[in-house]
């Protein structure tokens, strides 16, 4: 669900880049013509005034340079949220390789992995259950996040 809700902001992104790539590429083209224009006044063959064609020409160089400037925060954007889907399914790469883990453990291992994670458990009538665990989702979450140790002695316990 994550994944698909970055995917979506990335193709969103992925739009607004090639959104101002148009507008870059019909600003210049305009910029072309202004200045083709120009020539044209200095021959003597144009109608048009210089000082509207530059005014003109200026407007347009700011348009490109606002363009551009769309263009690299598009890419900036779509860059991050690449890295950050790329984080995801690393992330639950290393959710299911602890699953995969679980499952091959020995009833032993299982119930020392489930006594560290499950602080009580209460049932109720018609079987009805609930479960304390021992951390919450931020502190799930961030054990998500947190980089791999290099080495076992990297790792530190919490009190």
């Amino acid at each position: 669900m994550l994944h698909t809700q970055y995917e979506c902001q990335l193709q969103l992104g992925k739009a607004a880049f090639a959104q101002a790539c148009e507008r870059y590429k019909s600003k210049n083209k305009e910029l072309q013509l202004y200045k083709s224009e120009v020539k044209k006044v200095i021959e003597g063959t144009s109608s048009f005034d210089m000082e509207l064609l530059n005014e003109l020409i200026s407007e347009a160089k700011e348009q490109i340079t606002v363009a551009q400037t769309d263009m690299e925060n598009a890419q900036t954007e779509i860059d991050g949220y690449e890295q950050l889907s790329t984080m995801i399914e690393a992330r639950y790469d290393k959710i299911t390789t602890w699953a995969d883990l679980f499952a091959e453990s020995t009833i032993e291992a299982k119930k020392m992995i489930v006594a560290q994670l499950i602080k009580q458990v209460r049932v109720g009538r018609d079987y009805e259950m609930e479960i304390d665990l021992n951390m919450n989702y931020e502190m799930f979450s961030g054990m998500l996040l947190e980089e791999q140790p290099e080495e076992k002695g990297d790792m530190k316990e919490s009190a």
